[in-house]
């Protein structure tokens, strides 16, 4: 049996050694990741947290710049003390975020560049276009290649013809012959592939340059497709008797300005011109106008006249 001051002091005893247990137990620190997350050499499994560094499509690019302006990510600084290789993993470089290109062992201002880049609507399409993130080395570069979720490259189909294929021929409509200087939209109608809005658009066309010294010049309508034009071309003529021509020596300023095929300033040159040497007596003269071209000549003379009444 034990003492009354004996007892008093076993219990104290007993006191003092639940205190330093519970204290010792409250002290432990709470594990930041799952079980399952650490493997039994205590390394940190990589893959299993992966889908927790994605922020849904992609960091903004204030986050991203907020987490570079820090020290270090916490993840980082876990690694850097743990003394830990980082694994690489599989990832979508146009999805991937901030603290992903971290854990891939990229340094912050390379990170940060990227997650810029794709923040501000660039895309990568195949593996090689990584590099254009400024501060990816090539080493880095070749250590990710392989977990990049994208093709090496992408295959372009080509088209080639070959002489053995049949050439599509355009055969003229039999019994019809038609003047495009002199024509009706009812009688372009009846032409294959020419409807109610083309014929209404090539007599437009021909009341507004005065008519048609080629056929050619019918690829001028707006609207109307290459292979139509080659489907009708030999249904058709232009006379050249039959165009509206143009005074040259007798027109005002503004009649020679709403020509067509006469631009403002060419308008002026012919009028300022004639105005400083007089008449013009044939396409010759025309010519002395250096700023004029062999091309523009032989489009607009069909539609000089040099008559001086």
């Amino acid at each position: 049996m034990f003492s009354i001051k004996e007892q008093k002091g076993l219990f104290v005893l007993v006191i003092l050694i639940a205190i330093t247990l519970l204290s010792k137990y409250l002290s432990k620190e709470n594990i930041p990741f799952e079980p399952n997350n650490i493997d039994t050499t205590g390394k940190i499994d990589i893959v299993s947290i992966t889908p927790y560094l994605e922020i849904n499509t992609q960091d903004t690019i204030v986050e991203s710049k907020r987490k570079f302006n820090n020290s270090a990510s916490p993840l980082k600084r876990q690694q850097n003390k743990a003394g830990k290789t980082i694994k690489a993993f599989d990832f979508n470089p146009n999805t991937i975020s901030y603290d992903s290109l971290i854990l891939l062992g990229l340094n912050k201002r390379t990170a940060y560049n990227w997650i810029k880049y794709i923040s501000k609507g660039g895309k990568f399409k195949i593996k090689n276009d990584i590099k254009k993130i400024y501060g990816l080395k090539e080493k880095k570069f070749l250590s990710i290649k392989n977990h990049i979720l994208l093709p090496d490259s992408i295959k372009k189909t080509k088209y080639i013809a070959s002489d053995k294929s049949p050439v599509k021929k355009h055969h003229p409509q039999e019994n019809i012959m038609i003047d495009l200087n002199v024509c009706t939209a009812e009688e372009l109608k009846k032409l294959n592939g020419i409807g109610e809005k083309l014929s209404a658009r090539i007599i437009k066309f021909r009341n507004k340059i005065g008519g048609f010294y080629s056929v050619n010049q019918l690829k001028e309508v707006y609207g109307l497709p290459l292979e139509t034009f080659n489907r009708i071309k030999g249904n058709l003529i232009a006379d050249k008797n039959k165009i509206r021509k143009i005074k040259i020596n007798i027109e005002e300023k503004k009649s020679l300005i709403r020509f067509p095929y006469f631009n403002y300033r060419l308008a002026i040159q012919l009028y300022n011109y004639r105005k400083q040497h007089g008449y013009f007596k044939g396409i010759d003269d025309i010519k002395k106008i250096k700023t004029i071209d062999n091309t523009k000549i032989q489009k607009i003379e069909p539609y000089l006249d040099f008559a001086l009444n």
